[in-house]
């Protein structure tokens, strides 16, 4: 079999590949690689082997790579391998231009944690590759070029640039009577979404002449060379769905999105996404009805898994005898100076009220998450039989679900034990009191109080420096501040077991019986509970 009849060995509608068990690999713990998610070393050189340049990847003595992606080492069904390795030619080929893409408009970005910017991609690699390998099924190569090009559109020198203005904007107003009265914002909203599908359409326009540059020097056949462009699109329409809304204003409005099915008719008017969906339901063949379930069902896994990858940058990635060698590697090397241009790799903590926003971004997203999987999961496991590749998905998100909830309890308490070392004892017994004192349905409900509702307000005022949060007007540490803060973080952690509690969150993958958590009034545009909170 060659590499293009296994590229068509596709399930009829869609186009999606299917992810097929590894029974070589039953039994086998799946391991972390690279700076990605842990480091293989303490330390990068010394007496160690030299640095290692294969014409594609410059790997250091501990094993951190940069460089082309697919020739990158990630832990793959339990085994050391490449993408490259891991998929056929014309997916490999397909997933290096979209890393040349993402790259080009990354150039000089780094992480707030230290690194270049496609640490944050390799993370969600091989968190994808770990539930993967956990769940004994391949990987799909579009859901990996979909994560590499996540970022693509909104990290475009470009979009930045509008998104810098928009910021300002809500900086002004603040208010929503003022937002809904002020038409510069619904202008600015409108530039950004021409924008974004300025960006999809010349994207497109490159994939497709390089996919019939490359369909010409491989002597593909017509079949084949639309069911990769169908592949192309499909990934590009992912990327799109996992790329922050910003038009939606506020991060709840676009995860609402991200988790609930869309219909046709929602892309045919636009009301969805830009047009580019609705072609792409075109291409897939849908007439009528709701999108596939296995493409709105790689969207939700991706926005997972980003969370995911975020709740782990916490820290600073590198020591800093690392951080130096790293950049004097970068300035040194010709080539991967001008992929990665000038990059900190030394990095920066994470100041704990941004650590607080990382948690109600991840309530969010597990809110509505529960919310979806309560409104399809029965129905995906109804059709498992006729759609296997759905089910695969669906057990993805239930492994996804469970990694992000465990990342979050783990912020939580770092941010109890941060605020509890350094806050009075008085204030910390006087927190933990009042928080006790309120009655349990009070943290299942948007209430208008509390760090969910005020991770709403913060979608529109996003601080200069996060750090500011836990400080008076003169930059000093408040007391005050520290302890609302730390009454958010017990909160969280209250909140935390609603979406824990086995009673409150049953997942039946043989009989379709889903009853998840999920936080009253944060669903499409929140509102607050109308009843008193005496029960």
């Amino acid at each position: 079999m060659n590499n293009f009849e296994r590229l068509l060995g596709l399930a009829a509608i869609g186009g999606f590949m299917k992810l097929v068990t590894d029974d070589n690999n039953i039994g086998v713990k799946p391991k972390t690689h690279g700076p990605g998610l842990e480091h293989i070393a303490n330390h990068v050189g010394g007496d160690n082997e030299p640095p290692v340049d294969d014409g594609n990847v410059v790997t250091t003595s501990n094993g951190y790579q940069l460089g082309d992606i697919v020739n990158m080492s990630f832990m793959i069904n339990g085994r050391n391998s490449t993408l490259r390795e891991t998929f056929t030619e014309a997916e490999s080929a397909l997933i290096s231009f979209y890393d040349s893409k993402v790259k080009e408009v990354q150039k000089g970005q780094s992480r707030h944690m230290g690194g270049v910017y496609e640490e944050h991609i390799k993370d969600m690699l091989q968190i994808y590759f770990d539930i993967t390998s956990q769940l004994k099924i391949k990987p799909d190569y579009k859901f990996v070029a979909s994560i590499i090009i996540h970022d693509y559109f909104e990290d475009h020198p470009e979009m930045r640039g509008l998104l810098k203005e928009f910021d300002r904007m809500m900086r002004r107003y603040r208010e929503d009577d003022k937002l809904q009265k002020n038409g510069n914002i619904e202008r600015m909203l409108s530039k950004i979404r021409q924008k974004r599908f300025e960006l999809i359409s010349g994207l497109s326009k490159q994939q497709e002449v390089f996919l019939e540059e490359y369909g010409r020097k491989h002597d593909l056949g017509d079949e084949e060379r639309r069911q990769l462009m169908l592949d192309a699109q499909t990934i590009v329409g992912i990327a799109e769905w996992l790329t922050r809304n910003v038009e939606q204003r506020f991060f709840h409005d676009s995860v609402y999105l991200l988790h609930r099915m869309n219909t046709v008719e929602d892309y045919a008017d636009q009301a969805k996404g830009s047009p580019l969906q609705s072609r792409l339901m075109h291409s897939f063949g849908i007439q009528c009805g709701t999108e596939p379930t296995e493409y709105y069902l790689m969207r939700a896994l991706g926005k997972a898994i980003d969370r995911i990858a975020l709740s782990r940058e916490r820290e600073q990635r590198y020591t800093e005898a690392e951080a130096i060698e790293l950049g004097s590697l970068v300035e040194q090397n010709e080539r991967l100076r001008d992929i990665y241009g000038h990059v900190d790799f030394r990095g920066s903590e994470m100041p704990r009220p941004y650590l607080l926003n990382l948690l109600h971004r991840n309530m969010v997203v597990l809110s509505n998450m529960g919310y979806a999987l309560n409104e399809y999961g029965r129905q995906i496991v109804r059709e498992s039989s006729n759609d296997s590749i759905a089910f695969a998905y669906l057990r993805a998100i239930q492994l996804a679900r469970k990694r992000l909830i465990e990342e979050s309890r783990k912020i939580v308490g770092e941010l109890t034990t941060s605020y509890e070392q350094e806050l009075p004892n008085e204030t910390v017994d006087e927190v933990k009191t009042l928080v006790n004192a309120k009655p349990k349905g009070y943290y299942r409900r948007l209430t208008g109080e509390g760090p969910v509702s005020r991770g709403l307000g913060l979608d529109t005022d996003h601080p200069a420096d996060w750090a500011d949060l836990d400080k008076d007007h003169k930059g000093n540490n408040s007391v005050l501040r520290m302890s609302r803060n730390y009454e958010d973080a017990l909160v969280f952690g209250r909140l935390l077991t609603h979406f824990e509690e086995p009673k409150k969150n049953k997942i039946d993958l043989n009989n379709g019986n889903f009853q998840l958590f999920y936080i009253e009034g944060l669903t499409g545009h929140p509102a607050l509970a109308a009843t008193p909170y005496t029960t």
